[in-house]
């Protein structure tokens, strides 16, 4: 990874703990780590229900810190 990843990285790291609640930290993070997530897969590892998550995820786009794309895994073979 470049250095420059490395550092935006921990930038926004340190924004989501200095101004956003818990939830959104650990998805930040959860995010950061695993660039690529299906929400299911999100939610076994935050342990948080899927509503929250989703409300979360959502507060997150509004706040341009996310983005999503939709795929259909049956058409990829996944």
């Amino acid at each position: 990874m470049s250095d420059q990843t490395v550092y935006a990285e921990a930038l926004i790291k340190a924004v989501a703990r200095a101004f956003y609640e818990d939830d959104a930290v650990c998805l930040i993070d959860v995010i950061i780590h695993d660039k690529f997530l299906r929400d299911d897969d999100m939610e076994k590892r935050l342990s948080l229900p899927a509503k929250q998550m989703r409300r979360t995820l959502q507060f997150l786009q509004e706040e341009h810190l996310v983005k999503f794309e939709l795929v259909d895994d049956l058409i990829e073979g996944g």
